[in-house]
């Protein structure tokens, strides 16, 4: 199967007998509209956090739309999903250890697990957390998850 997402934030799945694990991550950050010959769905702000909360990043999301979609993700669409995660405690980890996130209740929260303080975590501004020393992505996604919130990992180019 294949997919498309239309810059109004409907995403067609066009199935094949194939399809099933494109249907399960689809309903996983999508809000499923209609299924009939054709599946429709609509990338919504509840739908997104939603994946966020069940362990997806938004670069997954973002890699699914790219590698099914039949046509290139439309700037808007990208934009809009980033902003949203972005508001709903998206927490993005740079590869100088510093973690980033607008709600510092969130980083906050982050700062007080043990894991992270074993980390040499210091708050150097409200929206940002630098680990002194390295932490494996698994144990950061792990704590992300534990917390409810989404993770990105921005690599260093």
């Amino acid at each position: 199967g294949h997919l498309v997402v239309n810059p109004d934030f409907d995403v067609v799945l066009f199935p094949d007998q194939f399809s099933h694990e494109l249907i399960y991550t689809l309903d996983r950050f999508c809000e499923r509209e209609q299924k009939d010959t054709l599946y429709r769905y609509r990338i919504t702000p509840s739908a997104l956090h939603r994946g966020l909360g069940q362990g997806m990043t938004l670069d997954e999301m973002m890699e699914f739309l790219r590698r099914h979609g039949r046509t290139p993700v439309p700037q808007n669409v990208a934009y809009s999903m980033e902003s949203w995660a972005r508001k709903s405690g998206l927490v993005t980890v740079h590869p100088d250890g510093r973690l980033h996130c607008e709600l510092a209740e969130i980083l906050d929260r982050f700062a007080v697990h043990p894991q992270v303080q074993r980390a040499g975590a210091e708050r150097t501004a409200p929206d940002q957390l630098v680990l002194r020393r390295p932490m494996p992505r698994d144990d950061l996604a792990d704590i992300a998850l534990d917390l409810g919130v989404g993770m990105s990992f921005h690599d260093a180019a």
